[in-house]
């Protein structure tokens, strides 16, 4: 029996919009080094870290739990946003070490 074929991963791409009024500009597209997974998560409200997909008027169309992030590092976004999107170590939260 032939063994199944794995679709490679597609790379995964952070977007980063500016909204101003009615007008929405894309500022910034990055490639990260990032896993989501999960797609069969309930969709009930629960604690923790989830990445959300919603359409213009807000409803949600996508909800994945993150695990596992934000736990020693925060994003820290620019005023310029030539400039990099920068991490930074912060103290962990929410769980003992």
């Amino acid at each position: 029996m032939a063994a199944p074929q794995q679709t490679p991963a597609s790379p995964a791409v952070r977007l980063i919009f500016e909204y101003e009024g009615d007008t929405v500009r894309l500022v910034s597209q990055q490639p990260v080094d990032a896993v989501i997974s999960g797609f069969d998560a309930p969709p009930e409200v629960r604690p923790g870290n989830f990445v959300e997909v919603r359409d213009d008027s807000g409803r949600r169309l996508a909800r994945v739990p993150a695990r596992g992030a934000f736990v020693e590092s925060a994003e820290v976004f620019p005023e310029d946003h030539a400039e990099p999107i920068t991490r930074v170590d912060v103290e962990a939260r929410g769980r003992s070490r």
